[in-house]
């Protein structure tokens, strides 16, 4: 755990896997006591993957400033990044 959160592509990975976990367990968990006919799981999962985006968005931003000497060295990375997803809003 300690070795994702000293580098930004560590914690790009911890962010998609909390989003899997997030997916895979609390989904399910959360979508108990509906009637079949509801859309709750599927619901749950798409507001899932806007959290998991403005998430990346922020990390990217977040990155460029915790760790300026990588950022420094390998800008382009955390600037595709943000350009992508922000486009893709």
């Amino acid at each position: 755990m300690k070795k994702l959160i000293k580098s930004p592509t560590g914690i790009y990975a911890l962010t998609f896997i909390i989003f899997f976990v997030f997916c895979i367990i609390f989904v399910p968990l959360l979508s108990i006591g509906h009637s079949g006919g509801e859309q709750v799981p599927m619901t749950l999962l798409a507001y899932a993957f806007t959290y998991l985006h403005y998430s990346l968005i922020c990390v990217s931003i977040l990155t460029s400033i915790i760790f300026r000497t990588w950022f420094k060295k390998y800008w382009f990375i955390n600037l595709t990044i943000f350009v992508v997803l922000i486009f893709a809003l």
